[in-house]
């Protein structure tokens, strides 16, 4: 086959690839998750309960220190009907609360386990739920359980059934079916309340909404061993958290060697940040041009900057300075010492 015809059809496949993967990471999915744990022993607080829109936390409860926070509670809870959901929200943590103490309780007894606060190691129980409204109007919702890192058991809200990850939690799943009631209820928290107060949430809250532009940043550094250069592609201020970074190379096609990405971090202020290293050997200087492309929801099209590097004019140029600066601070020393060995002589 043609290079050139090769060369553009790669292209072409690239292309249908990103344009693909924008169009999916534009749909617009909302959700809440609430974290849930129950702790025994070490410095951990007996129960902390947080929710969660959109990666932005809204609500936290630590029983260690009483602490009970909302943020911002100013935007939303102004009204009758936010301040009712931020009411809510406190009722279902405190019977969270109970149901955490229970199960805590239960695992421990059949982990053969302490469980006490006295006990050096700490024994954790932790619930993770989950309630997601997609662009095109489905729901996902989902329920698991985990006792001291690993797997316990797991709720489907579409069936109303428990399903135990080991065969050792069959003991919770039979104790939880019993109580009907209890599941159905649980249902139609995950299936269906959760998802009107997800809608009263971002109702009253559109800043959780806000799609913030990534800024990008080329860093480059030279070995001091070789003649590699490593160049890094910093991405930083974005929102919402998914975001596909490449570095292109001959062709603007993908490059796979000498590549290596971070983790997606999290900036503090609710925005991301990713960085993405490209390794260019002394081989393949001078023999392409290298761009990091960026794309992300908050922008129509994507984001794309060039590496330029330096030149060598440049580079010379900062090894004769700092050359220089070395040799004046050796003549410094020598002058210092100088002065020194002819006042001790005095």
């Amino acid at each position: 086959m043609n290079k050139d015809l090769y060369c553009l059809k790669m292209k072409v496949n690239v292309i249908i690839i990103l344009l693909s993967w924008l169009q999916k990471s534009t749909a617009e999915t909302h959700s809440i998750t609430l974290q849930i744990i129950g702790s025994k022993g070490g410095d951990l607080p007996d129960f902390m309960e947080s929710w969660i829109v959109d990666d932005v936390p809204i609500y936290h409860y630590n029983t260690c220190i009483g602490l009970e926070t909302m943020v911002p509670a100013l935007d939303w809870l102004n009204n009758s009907e936010g301040h009712a959901l931020w009411q809510e929200i406190r009722d279902i943590t405190e019977l969270d609360k109970t149901l955490m103490s229970d199960a805590f309780k239960l695992a421990c007894q059949h982990a053969n386990v302490t469980g006490t606060e006295k006990s050096d190691t700490p024994q954790i129980y932790q619930a993770h739920g989950q309630c997601a409204l997609n662009s095109d109007g489905t729901i996902e919702a989902s329920l698991t359980h985990a006792f001291n890192g690993h797997d316990h058991v797991n709720f489907d809200v579409r069936t109303q059934t428990w399903t135990a990850a080991v065969s050792s939690t069959f003991f919770y799943k039979r104790q939880r079916e019993a109580n009907h009631e209890d599941s159905v209820t649980l249902a139609h928290l995950y299936g269906y309340r959760c998802i009107e107060m997800l809608q009263t949430i971002l109702k009253y809250a559109p800043w959780i909404k806000e799609r913030k532009v990534p800024q990008v940043h080329l860093i480059e550094k030279y070995a001091l061993t070789s003649s590699k250069i490593d160049v890094t592609c910093h991405v930083t201020g974005f929102y919402p958290r998914d975001i596909r970074v490449e570095w292109l190379g001959a062709g603007g096609l993908p490059l796979e060697e000498g590549v290596r990405s971070g983790e997606v971090l999290p900036n503090g202020d609710g925005t991301y940040q990713l960085r993405m290293r490209l390794t260019i050997t002394e081989e393949a200087q001078g023999t392409q041009s290298y761009s990091c492309l960026v794309i992300h929801s908050s922008v129509s099209e994507n984001i794309t900057v060039t590496w330029v590097p330096q030149s060598d004019s440049d580079v010379w140029r900062v090894i004769a300075i700092v050359a220089g600066l070395g040799f004046m601070l050796i003549l410094a020393v020598i002058f210092c010492s100088t002065i020194h060995r002819k006042r001790s002589i005095v």
